[in-house]
């Protein structure tokens, strides 16, 4: 059973932890997963989760965290997601200085005991910040919210979706999105080598077009310079992979990557129709095996 049906990469529902109310953004990208009897039903995944909170003197740390977990499936679709999942979910240990920040909770067959791992980790940490802050007579508010979930999926593939966010005081959290497209044939995780290398360039500019006329709406090239903190000519492609969902292929930049804070997480979505030539022949044939 999956988390939900629908998802999106922003926050949306209401949890209460320790008598504090928590936007958790888990649910939805406003995308319908495939509901097809064709698909590969031996690829299954379950919903576990895990939800604590620490409070030292006037500190409060609130944990949340979830996840559609393989539970059976291609041996090598299910390891391969597995190992994404404690990847996405690991990342939360990089805001710690501390030597575990690079353990990546992967061969685990039970997603319960990842994220109670991670969760665990975390919540220790904040309290060792807690001690420090309450011998300064200092309170403040931690928040981690963590979910993977699977986004969408086909007869050939399934796409998976990270929405990490961390509240470590100041004027507001940090929010960062991930995606993976894996083929339920090979267990093939795709992200840009999805596509033909020489295609990147044509397809920065199709990116670059889309943001300027849809997602900034700027009236004109000079419009679309001033909303930005890079210079548009160099316009990078984005640090996370290209995601397929039922409309096309998804873009998304982080926050602060190319754009101020206030821009959200700037990002397009590109008809399959306009890129199917740039795609691998591996790529081209999760659209058209089965046809």
């Amino acid at each position: 059973m999956s988390l939900k049906k629908h998802f999106m990469h922003a926050p949306l529902t209401v949890v209460a932890v320790g008598g504090v109310a928590l936007s958790l953004f888990c649910c939805g990208n406003g995308t319908n997963k495939a509901e097809n009897d064709s698909v590969e039903e031996s690829f299954a995944v379950d919903s576990v989760g895990y939800v604590d909170s620490l409070r030292v003197g006037g500190c409060l740390a609130t944990c949340i965290l979830a996840a559609d977990y393989p539970v059976s499936g291609n041996e090598a679709l299910v390891k391969n997601v597995r190992g994404w999942i404690a990847e996405k979910m690991s990342y939360s240990l990089v805001i710690s200085p501390d030597p575990q920040n690079s353990k990546v909770f992967d061969g685990i067959d039970d997603g319960k005991v990842l994220l109670d791992s991670v969760g665990t980790y975390l919540l220790n940490q904040a309290k060792v910040d807690f001690d420090d802050f309450e011998n300064r007579d200092f309170d403040i508010s931690y928040e981690y919210i963590f979910c993977v979930y699977e986004a969408y999926k086909t007869d050939t593939y399934v796409t998976f979706s990270s929405n990490n966010y961390f509240y470590l005081g100041g004027a507001h959290g940090g929010t960062s999105v991930s995606d993976a497209v894996f083929s339920l044939k090979t267990g093939e995780q795709f992200g840009w080598n999805m596509f033909v290398a020489d295609s990147l360039p044509a397809l920065k500019e199709i990116i670059k077009n889309d943001l300027m006329t849809e997602y900034f709406k700027s009236k004109d090239a000079d419009d679309f310079r001033d909303a930005l903190l890079v210079n548009p000519d160099t316009l990078p492609l984005p640090s996370s992979s290209p995601y397929f969902l039922a409309d096309g292929v998804h873009f998304v930049y982080q926050q602060y990557e190319i754009a101020p804070y206030a821009a959200g997480m700037p990002g397009c979505v590109v008809p399959y129709s306009r890129v199917m030539d740039m795609f691998t022949p591996a790529v081209k044939d999760l659209f058209t095996a089965g046809r």
